[in-house]
């Protein structure tokens, strides 16, 4: 049934890193910020080889070696490579750091298919900035978000900081919703193996016992501040941070942002949004009100206190939540530097906090400063930021290591970036390798919409064969940002689905999981990266049905196959009745952990509305509805044939093409 597969990146951000030049590097006549302290090494070489910095000099003292790629700077100025501190990152958004002189991100809170990237970059199989990734989340209930995996033990805490270790993620987050429960269990177990934490300031917590606990560091403000006011006593917090030594990452791009409430349209229709994939720039579209003459947003309060911070000696990092709606990966950490200046705080302490401190403190000794034996990862800029800090806007180039990004490199990847999140690719190139259709094979072709982008496609072939047996083959494509391709292979005998196999292909690897029935369990097993070998068996009463996973990681597409078969089986239904049935689906929720990531038990109900009409009534991930949010309520529409016209929940739509 299946063949092989080759994974088919068709994203730009996947340039193959190691297809760059990877000669030993000679930078000369360049002027150099190292960020040991506030000087400029002026008229200086720097020797690159395998990636290290092997002499720093004066022009006319170091000797550069035959065979080294001589860049000549003509006295431009060189800084260490910034890190983003907080900001999310998937495989559109790797250039748009690198172009922005980003070349350390930290993805918090990450999920798989980050993993999935770091590795690919570490590899150089990719190019993109070198990721540093924190998850799972802690949350409790009711959490913010109907995907995520509340906790409610210190016992379910500490398997969650264990899970967070397996997984291979570099350090874990505490939502802003983590229940007292949970909390110290989960700071004590994290410290015990040596796993960094970050995270909001804990909503449902005593202030005192947060400020006291092991909780290193406080990101956006979350938890602080409400509407942009300060909700927690001033002076004690500074007081605490201080003898806690905690550390803030205010986000302050994301609070001027907000501040914009009433010009949101400008935000949306600004230059840098051509960056973001149609998929999540429709996301992003503002409900703008005419009546709304300027914002009541304290946001100069906001950067008053982020400079008070600063004045207290209070560690600071910069992290811009790239990818919060509205804020542009990448351009927004500029936007954040500048703020901070613009706040008061000077441009060497800006500048530090987003190199040494930032790197110091995730305890990356071979970058932050340019010294011999660090690590080659750094910026060029025509002047200095030293003296005025929007020069950081105007990369000449980067450098990752042995490789040599200049101007042009960068400026066409953004290009050819822009290119393709406004192209109509053919997202099923070659996908007949995978399935092929037999000559009384039906084909159903759907557009999957969210409003009026389009954002993936499905195809279902439908076979009958004998025995009463029906084979249903589905392959379904999901949009940059999360790019998906995930094939399902349902067989359906006697009105049941007996057995269902699946390959879900993303940044994170290839999940293969085969389901099948046997009496009243269904055995599943499969192989899912980062999670490793997987075996369960579940029991299933007769009326259960198999259902392939959500094709997004933010399941805002769902799996029309599921659908198509809910109704299938249930076409006897008469206008006006319902029929409850149980659900067995691979779920791959890469914000849940253990078991409840492969698979996910729910009762749904299937509503015939009227004569070609149905609703089904889904609660949604691994029993949390409840405490997460409403069930998702989706309208379907037949031919009569029960073959599927179109689904809508929402605002996404998903229409037949044939």
């Amino acid at each position: 049934m299946y063949k092989n597969i080759l994974f088919l990146n068709i994203v730009l951000a996947c340039f193959c890193h190691s297809a760059l030049s990877q000669e030993n590097i000679a930078i000369v006549d360049v002027n150099v910020i190292p960020m040991t302290s506030e000087v400029v090494l002026k008229n200086q070489t720097i020797l690159i080889s395998d990636g290290i910095i092997d002499a720093i000099g004066n022009s006319n003292e170091v000797k550069i070696p035959n065979g080294y790629k001589i860049i000549d700077t003509s006295a431009k100025f060189i800084l260490p490579g910034f890190i983003n501190m907080y900001t999310h990152v998937n495989e559109s958004n790797l250039i748009l750091y690198l172009a922005n002189g980003q070349t350390t991100v930290r993805d918090i809170p990450s999920h798989m298919n980050v993993l999935g990237l770091r590795e690919q970059v570490k590899n150089k199989e990719i190019l993109g900035p070198r990721i540093v990734s924190y998850g799972l989340r802690a949350t409790g209930a009711p959490a913010p978000y109907h995907s995520q995996q509340p906790i409610f033990t210190a016992e379910q805490g500490k398997e969650q900081v264990h899970e967070a270790k397996r997984l291979g993620y570099d350090g874990m987050y505490i939502y802003a919703t983590c229940l007292p429960e949970t909390y110290d269990a989960i700071l004590d177990e994290a410290e015990k193996i040596k796993l960094p934490i970050s995270g909001h300031f804990p909503i449902f917590i005593n202030e005192d016992r947060v400020l006291q606990s092991k909780q290193p560091e406080f990101t956006n403000l979350t938890g602080l501040t409400r509407g942009g006011k300060l909700i927690v006593d001033r002076n004690k917090l500074i007081n605490k941070l201080k003898e806690y030594n905690k550390a803030i990452t205010p986000s302050l791009a994301v609070h001027r942002n907000w501040s914009f409430s009433h010009r949101k349209d400008s935000l949306y229709n600004s230059s840098n949004m051509g960056f973001i994939p149609p998929k999540l720039r429709v996301n992003w579209r503002p409900n703008f009100d005419e009546n709304i003459e300027k914002s009541t947003y304290p946001y100069e309060e906001v950067a008053g206190f982020v400079k008070e911070l600063s004045d207290n000696n209070i560690q600071l990092f910069l992290g811009s939540d790239g990818g919060y709606p509205l804020v542009v990966p990448g351009f927004a950490y500029l936007d954040e530097m500048e703020l901070f200046v613009k706040a008061g705080i000077s441009n060497y302490k800006t500048l530090r906090y987003a190199t040494v401190d930032a790197a110091k403190y995730l305890n990356l000794e071979d970058v932050g400063t340019i010294e011999i034996g660090k690590k080659a990862e750094l910026i060029l800029y025509n002047s200095n930021p030293l003296d005025d800090i929007e020069t950081i806007r105007s990369v000449k180039g980067v450098i990752l290591g042995n490789a040599w990004l200049d101007e042009n490199f960068l400026n066409v990847q953004l290009s050819k970036l822009t290119q393709s999140n406004g192209s109509r690719s053919n997202r099923f190139y070659n996908w007949e390798k995978y399935l092929t259709a037999e000559e009384k094979t039906e084909e159903l072709k759907y557009t999957f919409f969210t409003d009026d982008s389009e954002v993936g496609e499905q195809r279902l072939l439908i076979d009958s064969l004998e025995n009463k047996t029906v084979l249903i083959r589905s392959v379904m494509i999901a949009d940059a940002p999360d790019y998906r391709e995930t094939y399902s292979y349902h067989r359906v005998k006697n009105g049941k689905i007996d057995s269902l196999s699946i390959i879900n292909k993303g940044s994170e690897g290839i999940t293969n999981a085969t389901l099948f029935r046997k009496i009243d369990s269904v055995y599943i097993s499969g192989f899912s990266p980062f999670h490793g070998n997987f075996s369960f068996v579940k029991f299933a009463p007769p009326n259960t049905q198999l259902w392939a996973p959500f094709i997004s990681r933010y399941f805002e597409l769902d799996n029309l196959v599921n659908y198509h078969l809910a109704q299938v089986l249930n076409h006897k239904l008469d206008t006006n009745e319902a029929n409850l049935f149980n659900v067995i689906q691979i779920e791959l929720n890469s914000e849940e952990y253990g078991e409840k990531y492969i698979v996910d038990e729910s009762t749904v109900t299937l509503f015939k509305t009227h004569e070609e009409q149905f609703q089904i009534i889904y609660p949604g991930f691994s029993g949390f509805s409840n405490r997460t949010s409403l069930p998702f309520n989706v309208h379907i529409t037949v031919d009569n044939k029960n073959r599927i016209n179109e689904i809508s929940y929402s605002n996404h739509t998903i229409v037949r093409n044939n």
